[in-house]
């Protein structure tokens, strides 16, 4: 993606701006990114309940993952609270968002899977996506003003 003007930049992001043809997401270092596409890829987390020893209990009936431990609770009586599903929906099957020029990926688009692989599957997904977006605007990189990516995934 480098080799094409995207940049990867591994912070938290504290602000977005998504209106508008050029985006803006900002880290928690202050620095401001600005991209004709964004691809968000937040993922997904579980809701923990809060309790007493909830952490201590992992693994040893406390679970917050039914494709990872279910197995573990085959023929037993369970109960599920909660959920992680805080989802961004996407014009399936493509990563596109009802927001021009933004793409989601991962588990925070994936209902049935959360699961790495198709995680990154899906990442590439949303870079082909953001990429023929690019090519129907008749953008091929050039004429960016200085230090301003095309596409960028944070």
């Amino acid at each position: 993606m480098e080799k094409f003007g995207a940049q990867m930049v591994d912070d938290d992001i504290v602000e977005v701006d998504l209106a508008g043809e050029t985006k803006t997401v900002t880290d928690s270092s202050g620095t401001v990114h600005r991209a004709k596409t964004v691809i968000v890829a937040t993922g997904s987390g579980y809701r923990k309940l809060g309790l007493p020893n909830e952490e201590e209990l992992s693994g040893r009936g406390v679970s917050w993952c039914a494709t990872c431990d279910g197995f573990f609770f085959r023929d037993r009586d369970i109960l599920v609270v909660g959920g992680g599903d805080g989802y961004l929906k996407v014009a399936s099957p493509s990563t596109r968002t009802n927001i021009p020029g933004v793409f989601g990926a991962g588990d925070v688009v994936d209902h049935t899977y959360r699961q790495a692989i198709t995680a990154a599957a899906s990442g590439c997904q949303a870079a082909l996506d953001a990429e023929r977006y690019l090519a129907a605007l008749g953008d091929t990189g050039t004429g960016q003003a200085a230090g301003e990516p095309v596409a960028a995934t944070v």
